[in-house]
């Protein structure tokens, strides 16, 4: 049932094998998708199918991306022509854990759908049987994790994790540490560290974009510091609250005296084409790939946790290949992400009863 991506020889160079490992994994998380709601059900009878990944939302706020308006003429692909800005909505999640409460370590999670987007879609070049209007599709996806780069090399890599992990039990990481000694020990320090305030952390694709047709990127957030100097750092709070991350949200976005939030949008930009492309843990030094500013967030202060919009981010879904051709995935991890983002959210959303969807520029929950 594998969906293939297409290649772009330039920069990728697929292993043998993959497409089945892929359909692997597909299978390993909807059997513990399974196994998670008919556990959810004993407790509750209206308990619905939890995403597979990013499962609890600590928030989904409406944004502003605006790009830069001195963008270098090279990099002027895809979204990102000076002085575009789009309305965004941002989900901010846990990674692994979907019922682990916030005093917790975890990975955290920063989703971007931006709306609006004109060109030409990625998607549709490969399915053909669109559940979306032109009108829904017009949106552009990132996903960003609070960690530099993923603890997998591969989709096969992936798959034998899984196989052991797949409980999402973090003590079970020990087990395959003893076989991935380098893997395991980035897998321990990306799941054990602590989250106080999701606004004031930094976030990362992980793995690499197109630029265009000619630049492989590493995409990345960070939190600006404000006009008055006041450095911005995720400082320690009372941890008791098991949904303290978006309490803590809400009080830094608060409608009657918080003020705007702002993060800077950076491509970081191979230069050295010895930077593997295939290899999600391999780390981009700066001076290989330097950081180029090209766009900004602004979130105001909003009410994020009314009824109306935590339903509309439980149904709100997020495609790292959900863009323009200019800005594709790259690399094996990408590639296996195509086919199992698909396959994974067409079953909860039919196990669920809730058609998946795009959501419209018009669109703003309160």
């Amino acid at each position: 049932m594998t969906y293939l991506a297409p290649i772009r020889e330039k920069f990728e160079s697929p292993p043998p094998g993959e497409e089945k490992a892929i359909d692997a994994i597909i299978e390993m998380f909807k059997e513990q998708l399974e196994k998670d709601l008919r556990r959810n059900k004993q407790k509750d009878p209206g308990a619905i199918m939890p995403r597979a990944l990013h499962a609890k939302a600590h928030g989904c706020v409406e944004a502003t991306f605006q790009v830069q308006k001195d963008v270098p003429k090279e990099y002027r692909k895809g979204i990102f022509q000076p002085g575009a800005k789009y309305k965004a909505w941002i989900r901010f999640s846990n990674s692994f854990f979907p019922n682990r409460a916030d005093g917790q370590p975890d990975a955290r999670g920063f989703a971007i759908k931006l709306m609006g987007v004109p060109g030409e879609r990625l998607l549709d070049g490969i399915f053909r049987d669109s559940e979306f209007s032109l009108e829904e599709r017009r949106t552009q996806d990132f996903v960003f994790i609070n960690n530099p780069i993923f603890f997998l090399d591969d989709v096969e890599v992936t798959r034998v994790f899984l196989k052991i992990a797949v409980s999402r039990r973090l003590t079970r990481l020990l087990l395959f540490g003893l076989t991935h000694p380098r893997q395991g020990f980035i897998a321990v320090k990306v799941f054990s560290k602590k989250t106080y305030n999701p606004l004031r952390v930094d976030y990362h694709s992980m793995t690499p974009f197109l630029l265009g047709d000619d630049h492989a990127v590493k995409f990345s957030v960070s939190r600006v510091t404000p006009a008055d100097g006041l450095r911005i750092v995720d400082e320690p709070g009372p941890t008791e609250d098991p949904d303290y991350l978006s309490k803590v949200m809400a009080r830094e976005l608060n409608p009657e005296h918080g003020k705007p939030v702002y993060f800077d949008f950076y491509a970081h930009v191979r230069r050295d084409p010895s930077l593997p492309i295939e290899d999600g843990t391999a780390l981009w030094p700066e001076n290989l790939a330097p950081k180029l500013p090209l766009a900004r967030i602004e979130i105001k202060p909003q009410d994020f946790r009314s009824p109306e919009r935590i339903a509309f981010s439980e149904n709100l879904s997020f495609n790292i290949w959900n863009g323009v051709r200019e800005h594709q995935p790259l690399g094996g991890l990408n590639r296996g992400r195509l086919a199992f983002y698909r396959a994974i959210s067409e079953y909860r959303h039919h196990k669920n009863d809730a058609p998946a969807f795009e959501p419209t520029v018009q669109e703003a929950p309160l």
